[in-house]
């Protein structure tokens, strides 16, 4: 995202970390991505090595012309826009409160206090300053995906230097996302579709809040290490082993 995602330097960021990418475990296909994306790495390489055997030069823009289409075509007849408003930003904090609130009660209650609606940390408004420049929109869920997913690789990563990430990248992303989301049960149900794209929402906001504190601090290699280990584990999804492309994530 071209404009970093600002908030105050709380020590609820670093503490909430792992919850980042860990509650929305089971809530998406990632595994089968990554799945998928280890395997183009395998026929890739084997189709490579079978063409250099062969003294034949493969057209890479060919071989992912399929997969492209396919993502078009399973996301072309879902609608993923919605509109946000108040109360569902307030209950999409509640919620991810809740979920702290048995192991930490203070930390939910930051949580609440200062990424809540009007918060000092309003992860709404942070979110659309983050936006400027993308090729992401603020009431779309599948961009809600697409900027976690961004933001997590970002993260994984250390990318420091984003001006390769430039919105042809963010919408081919998006893309990407939108096929996965697509056959997901939340992507038949308006409702379902708003509070998973605010949830998205606010974890994108967590992730890059605490990704800024832990530079400031000094703790970036823990961070990204541990946000890292949590896709791998959650997901199944190593987001070292990827680039980020205008068709979205490839393999290495």
């Amino acid at each position: 995202m071209k404009v970093w995602l600002t908030a105050a330097a709380f020590s609820l960021l670093l503490l909430a970390r792992p919850a980042a990418a860990q509650d929305l475990g089971g809530a998406l296909d990632l595994p089968m991505l990554g799945r998928d994306l280890a395997m183009s790495a395998a026929i890739r390489a084997d189709a490579e090595r079978r063409a250099k055997e062969m003294g034949v030069t493969l057209d890479a823009s060919k071989t992912s012309s399929k997969t492209t289409a396919a993502t078009k075509a399973a996301s072309s007849n879902v609608r993923f826009t919605y509109t946000p408003n108040h109360n569902l930003r307030q209950q999409t904090v509640n919620n991810f409160a809740g979920r702290l609130q048995g192991n930490s009660p203070a930390l939910a209650q930051a949580l609440r206090a200062s990424f809540g609606p009007g918060g000092q940390a309003d992860y709404s408004r942070l979110y659309t300053a983050g936006l400027k420049g993308s090729g992401f929109q603020d009431n779309d869920a599948a961009s809600a995906l697409a900027s976690f997913m961004e933001v997590a690789y970002v993260v994984v990563n250390n990318v420091q230097d984003t001006k390769s990430i430039t919105p042809a990248v963010d919408r081919g992303l998006r893309q990407q996302m939108a096929g996965l989301l697509s056959q997901h049960p939340a992507a038949k149900s308006p409702t379902q579709l708003a509070q998973l794209g605010e949830e998205l929402k606010l974890q994108t906001v967590i992730l890059m809040s605490g990704w800024q504190e832990s530079q400031q601090t000094g703790k970036s290699a823990a961070y990204h290490s541990s946000i890292s280990q949590s896709f791998n584990k959650q997901f199944g999804l190593d987001l070292t082993q990827v680039r980020l492309t205008e068709k979205g994530f490839v393999p290495k």
